[in-house]
């Protein structure tokens, strides 16, 4: 007869590199003992399996967490929508004309929240299984920009400088949206309170530049920020986000012949979408 036996075990390269293996090894068995005058010994090298298996992990982690936080994040603005919304129904006699207007500001920006949320998970599920199509058209980066700070609280956007000319590039109108508000939340959401839009051009390239005066991001996180469902360190308060924001912009940007990049400058971070030029 024989007996064998296996078990993972970490090595190392005359390179240097680690290893990941399984060790195989049998041997004869006779009378109930093992013939050890015979043994065969295998290696078999498993590191990118092992890898992949690690990458599948953390993703359906991710995945998990992604699942978590779209609860979340549609449940608060939902709950305020139906609260504002019965007030109005049962209360309506008795609330102010100022009462019912504040309500229904509050109902509009709640309702785009969830909204937007739906969007992102849409066109990323879309993205996911290669069925995302954008238009290439003349789109004025300016007037896009306007129009997304125009959905938003009168409140916030009052802090936000947007400037610059109008600037015409060949790209999807939705989704130059979509990037522009991604990029707007990112900076509330994680940067400073003073976030401003610059809009402009180089050469043969539009640009949409986002700036905000938060701590930045480390240098190891500064490309893993753009993978679909990574979050960093968000500012005390807010909810978890959805981690889907930065990596569809990029992949958005990307569809349209453009790109998001990230780069701190000084105690500034800065995001800018670049688009080609109409």
């Amino acid at each position: 007869g024989r007996e064998s036996f296996e078990m993972q075990t970490i090595g190392t390269t005359f390179a240097g590199d680690r290893i990941d293996c399984v060790l195989y090894y049998a041997a004869g068995r006779t009378d109930d003992q093992l013939d050890l005058s015979h043994v065969i010994v295998a290696l078999a090298d498993i590191t990118e399996q092992k890898a992949a298996e690690d990458r599948l992990r953390e993703l359906v982690q991710s995945k998990d967490e992604l699942i978590a936080s779209v609860s979340h994040e549609i449940r608060t603005p939902l709950t305020a929508v139906l609260g504002f919304a019965q007030l109005l129904r049962d209360e309506r006699d008795n609330l102010s004309e100022i009462e019912r207007a504040e309500m229904l500001e509050a109902l509009l920006a709640q309702s785009t929240d969830v909204a937007n949320i739906v969007e992102d998970l849409l066109v990323a599920a879309k993205a996911d299984i290669g069925k995302l199509r954008v238009v290439h058209v003349p789109v004025d980066l300016h007037a896009q920009s306007a129009q997304v700070l125009e959905t938003w609280d009168h409140e916030i956007v009052a802090q936000i400088r947007l400037s610059g000319p109008p600037t015409r590039c060949l790209a999807d109108p939705a989704r130059v949206r979509q990037i522009v508000r991604n990029l707007i939340t990112n900076a509330l959401r994680y940067g400073g309170p003073n976030v401003r839009i610059a809009i402009g051009s180089r050469q043969s390239t539009g640009y949409v530049v986002v700036t905000d005066d938060g701590p930045g991001i480390s240098p190891g996180d500064a490309e893993r920020v753009f993978e679909k469902y990574q979050r960093g360190d968000q500012l005390p308060g807010l909810t978890a986000a959805l981690g889907l924001g930065l990596g569809l912009s990029r992949h958005l940007a990307r569809l349209m012949d453009g790109d998001v990049t990230y780069q701190p400058d000084e105690n500034e971070s800065i995001f800018e979408l670049t688009l080609p030029l109409a």
